[in-house]
């Protein structure tokens, strides 16, 4: 959906300078955000221009200029309260989601799918799971939600090719792209099939 072109309620790309993200408002909800030091790279940098038009089309709209607005100024939130969600994770992933050293997820495609701007209650188990009390690592609002595809040698995320496969893992709390690989062998039977999924940012 190109956001600009969209009649499904007011829509709006706003620069927003209170926070340094590029904001797509779509009535009244925020429904995607990028990082302004990204946008430098899709626009000056190394990055590739197609991965910002693949993450959310109505966001290209050329380079940050502080304050900017495109579209609908009425398409802006006013005080819709975000939902959230909840996302455990293994002891091995606990410290790093505390710490803020894991700051993504990739699970498979839920039924009901978190959009930017909504909230991920990060959870652990405190013992046995589901026989045990949660444990609160963080909260935080989402950042953007994208397609993830990994096959045996290949890692695409809305679409697009990963360019460097172990700075991906690390992102994602493994040591390197071979960990990785072998945990979701091992979680999502990896060699039968590719793995379908999100990758959740915040």
């Amino acid at each position: 959906m190109n956001l600009i072109d969209s009649k499904a309620g007011g829509t709006l790309v706003f620069d927003n300078p209170a926070t340094g993200f590029r904001q797509c408002w779509s009535g009244g909800r925020l429904v995607f955000q990028i990082d302004s030091f990204f946008l430098a790279e899709i626009y000056g940098g190394d990055a590739p221009r197609d991965l910002l038009r693949r993450f959310f089309f109505g966001a290209d709209i050329g380079p940050w200029k502080s304050g900017q607005k495109v579209g609908d100024p009425d398409a802006l939130g006013a005080g819709i309260p975000p939902r959230q969600f909840v996302r455990l994770f293994q002891p091995r992933f606990s410290a790093m989601v505390e710490d803020g050293t894991k700051r993504q997820t990739i699970r498979p495609i839920p039924s009901r799918l978190p959009l930017a701007g909504d909230l991920i209650s990060c959870r652990a188990w405190t013992g046995k799971p589901y026989r045990s009390p949660q444990r609160i690592l963080r909260v935080s609002p989402i950042v953007y939600v994208v397609s993830v595809d990994l096959s045996w040698d290949r890692v695409e995320c809305a679409g697009v090719p990963v360019p460097d496969l172990d700075r991906f893992a690390q992102a994602d709390g493994f040591r390197g792209w071979f960990e990785m690989r072998a945990w979701f062998w091992m979680n999502h039977d990896l060699i039968r099939s590719n793995f379908h999924g999100i990758l959740i940012k915040w």
